[in-house]
């Protein structure tokens, strides 16, 4: 994304984005079928998928917004 967000706001933008591709993906099947919205689906889904059991995997310790963690110059605030 664009810069330093915080957990909370990393964490709504992966749900919305999920959101937005179960909705793409019941509105193609189901509602008005169309093949490149389809072929778009198929190839976006695993690669968000990837990225999301990726960021899932590093747990908590990847907070970088965390007062008490040191900064790129070694110094903790």
């Amino acid at each position: 994304m664009f810069g330093r967000e915080s957990r909370k706001e990393r964490f709504l933008f992966k749900i919305g984005m999920g959101v937005l591709l179960l909705s793409l993906w019941i509105v193609t099947l189901f509602v008005r079928f169309n093949i490149y919205w389809l072929i778009l689906l198929i190839i976006f889904t695993p690669i968000y998928l990837i990225t999301l059991v990726m960021s899932l995997g590093r747990g908590a310790g990847s907070d970088t917004d965390s007062k008490t963690s040191p900064d790129r110059y070694g110094k903790s605030y």
